[in-house]
């Protein structure tokens, strides 16, 4: 699942044509201008477009520099020239790993230019879903709500983000630890006694006419919680402690404190994040945005999201936000109080991705991290002098760049046993295809048969049971596009 943007990840000179480029962790967002070390001839009139693949790369107006403005739906390396194009007028493309790209026909390196890797956001591993009711994974609530108490501050604001990420974090934990799953649907007034309540981390207090995963439940979940937070009463929004004391009281009220543990962290680090969801925990960040000023950096406003997912293999983080929906932009938000409705196409395990890429503001500590291409137009709108920390010195915006800032994280792991990372993987074989239903079928059926290593990773219809029902919902996955598999609730 690719994200819409993409941002230039390395940069590196080529000079001669024997120089192989040597990359580096360097990222650096688009739309940023990159200033050559070196030049040997002129800049181009003009640039051409690779088709399909870059939206514009058009001259700055200086000889020793040019500026560029991307738009990927993938990734790969793009050589730059900056003293030849060909007749054809194409870039330079190779893809990763290879040392003789062509130019519009013509094999070779440049005599003198720059090869840059583009890393479009995607994520790999996406925090699984569960039968009651976190069918697609993390849920993703919205904080746009105007009726009938509209979530807003003082101002007129949207400024719930922070009961909305941590309401998105607490539905996912009932679901996952739900002793009896049943799916709820269909929802309220239609309900067929299917509801089941068997975890008190979220309840309802309508049994049997609303389940505790009800369309009706986000709601009142998330005022009881905008409550708890305090949110929009010392100052708009939610701050990240008052969050985390609500947390602490929350769990306590529901008497399941001993099966979570919880940590705030001040700029995490994209390993450091990856590690935890992957390791079953949830995790809220709290973003804050940054304007450079004069070498200082004045911090905005705020907004929290939640962690949905994590690329493996490059620092890529996909998000449910309260706010923004990059992927289903124009949608209804009592839609997704359906907890299976989240950042479109629906039907799908897919949230919003976002790469991580260094901070690199000089009144910062040089760890901190901040999301490439997030769309802040609204951090002198609707996020201004939201969400404050207790610390941050009050400042006035010019009105310039922005920078998405990973401030803090608010980590929540249970602590129960947890072995369920790829669901439907019945061999353990690291996906699922048909050898995972063959697998069940002799499990199930052939005394002697091995069990498979995680039970909860077997259960692939969730009902926390494995039999012969997993290993049909397997085949149907695998070859009628059926429902994504799901993870059993067991703990083994």
């Amino acid at each position: 699942m690719y994200s819409p943007d993409a941002s230039i990840s390395t940069v590196t000179h080529i000079s001669g044509p024997d120089t192989l480029p040597a990359w580096s962790n360097v990222f650096i967002p688009a739309g940023v201008q990159i200033v050559k070390s070196s030049y040997n001839g002129n800049l181009p009139d003009s640039f051409c477009v690779l088709a399909g693949s870059i939206s514009a790369l058009s001259p700055s107006g200086l000889v020793d520099a040019f500026e560029l403005s991307l738009s990927l739906p993938n990734s790969g390396i793009f050589c730059i020239d900056t003293t030849f194009i060909p007749p054809s007028c194409q870039w330079i493309f190779a893809g990763s790993g290879t040392v003789s790209p062509t130019w519009g026909g013509i094999s070779g390196y440049p005599t003198d230019g720059y090869c840059v890797t583009v890393a479009s956001a995607l994520c790999d591993y996406h925090k699984p879903g569960y039968r009651d009711y976190a069918i697609y994974g993390m849920p993703d609530f919205d904080q746009k709500i105007d009726q009938p108490i509209p979530w807003v501050d003082f101002l007129g604001r949207y400024s719930y983000c922070g009961p909305v990420a941590m309401a998105n974090c607490l539905w996912w934990f009932d679901s996952k630890f739900e002793p009896l799953p049943m799916d709820p649907r269909p929802f309220y007034p239609d309900t067929l006694l299917s509801w089941s309540d068997g975890y008190p981390l979220i309840q309802s207090n309508f049994i049997p006419d609303w389940d505790d995963h009800d369309t009706t439940m986000p709601e009142d979940i998330i005022n009881d919680l905008a409550a708890c937070m305090g949110t929009d009463q010392a100052g708009a929004g939610t701050s990240i402690n008052n969050m985390q004391s609500c947390l602490n009281n929350w769990l306590i009220n529901a008497g399941v404190r001993a099966d979570y543990v919880d940590t705030l962290v001040q700029y995490p680090n994209y390993t450091d994040i990856r590690a935890r969801v992957l390791a079953s925990c949830n995790v809220i960040l709290a973003l804050a945005f940054y304007e450079d000023i004069g070498g200082n950096s004045c911090r905005i406003g705020g907004h929290f999201v939640t962690l949905a997912g994590v690329s493996t293999t490059q620092p890529s983080i996909c998000i449910s936000d309260p706010f923004y929906d990059n992927l289903e932009p124009n949608h209804s938000p009592y839609e997704h109080f359906d907890a299976a409705n989240i950042s479109g196409p629906h039907g799908q395990n897919q949230h919003d991705a976002y790469i991580v890429a260094p901070a690199a503001l000089a009144s910062l500590p040089a760890i901190a991290e901040a999301l490439a291409d997030y769309p802040n137009s609204e951090a002198y709108g609707n996020f201004y002098r939201q969400n404050e920390v207790e610390d941050a010195s009050p400042c006035v915006g010019q009105g310039g760049p922005i920078k998405t800032v990973l401030e803090w994280a608010l980590v929540i792991c249970g602590t129960k046993p947890f072995c369920c990372v790829i669901p439907g993987d019945a061999d353990g074989g690291g996906d699922v295809n048909i050898g995972d239903a063959s697998f069940l079928v002799r499990y199930i059926f052939e005394m002697g048969s091995p069990a498979p290593a995680c039970l909860d990773e077997a259960d692939a219809d969730g009902f926390s049971s494995v039999d012969i029902g997993d290993a049909i919902y397997i085949v149907k996955y695998v070859f009628q596009g059926g429902e994504t598999p799901l993870c059993g609730t067991t703990g083994t």
